[in-house]
């Protein structure tokens, strides 16, 4: 740059600009960059544009939040620890709320609410099968895996387990393909990377769970994931979005 150049400052930043491809002996794996996280936002956000909306008497909400810089930036202002969720929800609560109860009608809404925080896991690399528990090892094209972390990085419990297990299987045999949600138990002397799930919950007292799409090669330029997930996610979603209120009701 000469004496008289405009510009400032710069930075470089360098991309994969390949299409997503399929690959392997049965085209059964998918090849892509930053699978993390759009696999499960687009699963997210397709299975709520799928999601039945018949039910006259619901009073439920459906809300899909995708947040930017979970990687490196939570505390931002658009980061799932800034204010930017509850005050969405606080703002619409208020439309339906008598004025002066706003603050009684959040906390209920909070209280009867379940959140799914779903971001993409590891699945079981062959190169590193001591990383993981005997039976706990999320594998590709089998279903999204709940991950539970005995150092509280996720926000997964037995009853949030429970709930969305039995969201799932009120539609098992009833659609093309029926996901099996898969336990990523996560070894208690080990530190996984966590999840928006914990804080969102913290904020909030909603109940959540951590369940997520496997991937194989996470962070690295070109991802892999099974050719059956995102449909498997979308299945899982869709399941849990149609079929909480009812299955909560079960818990009363």
């Amino acid at each position: 740059m000469g004496p008289d150049s405009s510009i400032v400052n710069w930075e470089l930043e360098l991309f994969d600009v390949q299409p997503a491809t399929t690959g392997g002996l049965d085209r059964e794996l998918i090849f892509a960059g930053r699978i993390d996280d759009k696999l499960c936002s687009w699963a997210a956000v397709q299975a709520l544009l799928n999601a039945d909306s018949s039910l006259s008497s619901s009073s439920q909400l459906r809300v899909v939040a995708l947040f930017d810089d979970e990687e490196v930036g939570s505390l931002l202002r658009q980061g799932a620890r800034g204010n930017f969720l509850p005050s969405v929800l606080e703002r619409i609560v208020e439309d339906f709320a008598d004025g002066a109860k706003v603050n009684a009608a959040l906390g209920r809404t909070y209280a009867n609410s379940f959140l799914v925080s779903s971001d993409v896991i590891h699945a079981a690399n062959p190169n590193f099968l001591d990383a993981y528990l005997a039976h706990h090892a999320p594998r590709l094209n089998l279903g999204p895996a709940i991950s539970a972390d005995p150092n509280a990085h996720m926000t997964t419990d037995a009853v949030s387990t429970t709930i969305l297990q039995r969201c799932v299987d009120r539609d098992r045999g009833l659609r093309k393909m029926d996901p099996q949600l898969q336990i990523f138990q996560i070894r208690n002397d080990s530190r996984s990377g966590g999840t928006v799930g914990p804080m969102l919950s913290a904020a909030t007292g909603i109940r959540a769970v951590d369940c997520g799409i496997p991937q194989l090669s996470m962070h690295s330029i070109r991802a892999t994931t099974g050719s059956l997930d995102p449909g498997l996610g979308v299945f899982t979603f869709q399941s849990f979005l149609e079929h909480f209120e009812a299955v909560d009701k079960e818990f009363e």
